[in-house]
């Protein structure tokens, strides 16, 4: 019952992604249906969706207000080193990576401007970064600073999206 209940939504994910790139004349690519229900219903925990209603309807009732060109518009950095401080707490399936590298993606327009706007997300962690000060954030908590060093090397490598004063 379960895998049947999994398959379904991922239908209905599917159908919703496939109709609202074609309106927008977009790519499915930078369509996030759980994502964008997360935002439009102001949940931070993706487990908090299991208990929503997953039909065709309800989903685009749901998501209408999101702005997914917008959401296509943010740059990705990838680092060959991580810039995160030793220590900060990490996923355990991180551990087995070493840090060898970590991927950043700036959005140009975020529907969460926290902490700042633009700011950087982990994609392996989950972390948010201030661009303005460094101070790394998991949900709405602080966790650490990174150095400025790696703060304006991450910085620099950002070419398309303005970015917020530095404030260290």
């Amino acid at each position: 019952m379960p895998s049947e209940r999994i398959n379904n939504r991922r239908e209905v994910s599917q159908k919703v992604c496939k109709e609202i790139a074609q309106e927008l004349n977009i790519s499915e690519d930078n369509i996030d249906i759980q994502t964008a229900v997360m935002v439009a219903l102001g949940l931070d925990e993706i487990t908090k969706i299991l208990n929503i209603e997953w039909t065709v309807d309800c989903l685009k009732k749901i998501v209408s207000k999101i702005d997914f060109r917008a959401w296509s518009e943010y740059e990705e950095i990838i680092l060959e080193e991580s810039i995160l401080p030793e220590g900060a707490p990490q996923l355990l399936t991180e551990g087995t990576i070493r840090f060898q590298g970590e991927i950043w993606r700036i959005f140009k327009y975020d529907p969460y401007p926290f902490p700042c706007s633009p700011h950087a997300h982990n994609l392996k962690t989950g972390y948010k970064l201030d661009l303005s000060n460094g101070m790394l954030y998991k949900k709405r908590e602080y966790v650490d600073t990174i150095n400025k060093k790696h703060l304006i090397a991450l910085r620099d490598r950002i070419r398309n999206i303005p970015l917020p004063n530095l404030t260290i």
